[in-house]
């Protein structure tokens, strides 16, 4: 657990600082090349203009050079062309390029655009063009600046490159003792919960016996009858605070059998006929005469408590509850589907975390207590499965859960059969 919780924390560390280190890099890039292309088009058209006073500001002094103001950016050509195209007179400040051979390519192209400016080369360029056909731009070499810009992005990834090598070095003590600290609360929480429940049930266990002798002395009451509910639900949510601590402690991995889950889930059903006779519910089942997998039985009995309990404890009154059960590629997908009145406020997968409940309230008129899809999700993954709910249509909810059946991943097939209990029907296939 040490080692998982520690490569998840350096590792979220180190893709967090990658993101702000590609950001800050891409940002000096960014703003340097629109603060070269802004002089750039201030010069060009200063230039055409015949404007003058154009100055590059003197930079601070450093590492003992101290920089002076500057008239022009960087070497540039001033070149006039007549009607046909000819290069008429070429004028050039800091250029050390031969122009009868280079410039005179880049006059040719520029000639062939019908743009005012644009970049060829390692020039930005900027054209005036008379009525009669001839033209007179301006080449403006920016070689020696985005040399500048190439190195300072060299200069920076290497920079960071030491520096993702230090934090991922220097992260390594770190995680290991965020990830002790965090295994150490996690324990406690585990120990707190299984000591609370093994403390409590002593004081329900001497509520209830109390309660049975004064109902005998005294007779049953809406006050007994009362407090006997409140008892008796908070003896279930102990049941599955134990049944949490237990699975967290992977006590659960003691034993694996080879199942009958079909017959596992007829049982549940079976168990949960009365209550769902009292609700007038109808049961539609959809289940295979035999289905064998490999399991712990104590682990997936709970499962099938847990799916049958939250879809009886939230189908609407006079609903329908339909329980199926298939098998294909080495997997057994069990489905659990409840009609309600209104589909819960919140994603699908909320659904599966520990106390949530769906009424924003917490009233105790459904009696859940937030921790039996939580405990059904714990036990699928301890099998190897996957457990996920669905929102269907406007009122209906899946929870759908596969499980491998342990073989060598042969579909299963068998007859199956369907039954409607409380319904107006039944029939076999």
């Amino acid at each position: 657990m040490i080692r998982l919780l520690r490569r998840r924390f350096i590792w979220g560390a180190m893709t967090a600082f990658s993101i702000l280190l590609i950001l800050m890099i891409g940002g000096m890039v960014v703003i340097s090349y629109f603060i070269l292309e802004r002089d750039s088009d201030r010069f060009l058209s200063m230039m055409l203009d015949d404007a003058a006073g154009y100055s590059q500001p003197a930079f601070p002094a450093m590492f003992g050079y101290e920089p002076r103001e500057r008239m022009f950016p960087a070497g540039f050509y001033d070149i006039a062309t007549d009607a046909s195209g000819e290069i008429v007179s070429v004028q050039s400040r800091g250029i050390v390029e031969d122009a009868e051979i280079s410039v005179q390519t880049y006059v040719a192209e520029i000639l062939r655009t019908a743009g005012d400016s644009g970049k060829v080369g390692a020039y930005k360029y900027r054209v005036y063009r008379d009525a009669d056909g001839s033209a007179r731009m301006i080449l403006l070499d920016n070689a020696i600046a985005l040399q500048g810009l190439y190195n300072m992005l060299r200069g920076a990834l290497a920079v960071g490159a030491v520096c993702w090598a230090l934090l991922f070095l220097i992260l390594q003590p770190v995680a290991s003792k965020v990830a002790r600290s965090y295994r150490r609360n996690v324990e406690q929480q585990k120990r707190f919960i299984t000591n609370a429940s093994h403390e409590i049930k002593t004081p329900v266990a001497i509520m209830l016996a109390n309660l049975d002798a004064l109902e005998l002395h005294e007779g049953e009451s809406r006050w007994s009858a009362n407090i006997r509910a409140q008892v008796e639900r908070m003896s279930d949510l102990l049941r599955q605070l134990l049944m949490l601590a237990r699975m967290d402690e992977q006590q659960l991995h003691v034993r694996e059998e080879r199942l009958d889950l079909a017959a596992m889930v007829r049982g549940a059903l079976a168990a949960y006929q009365e209550r769902m006779e009292a609700r007038r519910l109808s049961l539609i089942s959809d289940l295979p005469e035999t289905l064998s997998l490999r399991g712990n039985r104590e682990a997936l009995g709970q499962l099938l408590v847990a799916l049958l309990d939250n879809a009886a404890q939230y189908a609407n009154e006079c609903g329908r509850v339909s329980v199926s059960l298939h098998a294909g590629h080495g997997r057994a997908r069990l489905c659990v589907e409840n009609t309600v009145d209104q589909l819960p406020h919140c994603e699908p997968e909320a659904l599966f975390e520990r106390f949530y409940r769906g009424d924003v309230a917490h009233s105790q008129s459904s009696g859940g207590c937030g921790i039996g899809l939580s405990a059904a999700q714990s036990i699928a993954q301890m099998h190897r499965g996957r457990i996920q709910a669905a929102y269907l249509q406007e009122n209906v909810v899946r929870i759908s859960c596969e499980l491998p059946l342990g073989n060598r991943g042969l579909p299963f097939r068998g007859l199956c059969r369907r039954s409607i209990i409380h319904g107006k029907s039944a029939e076999r296939r």
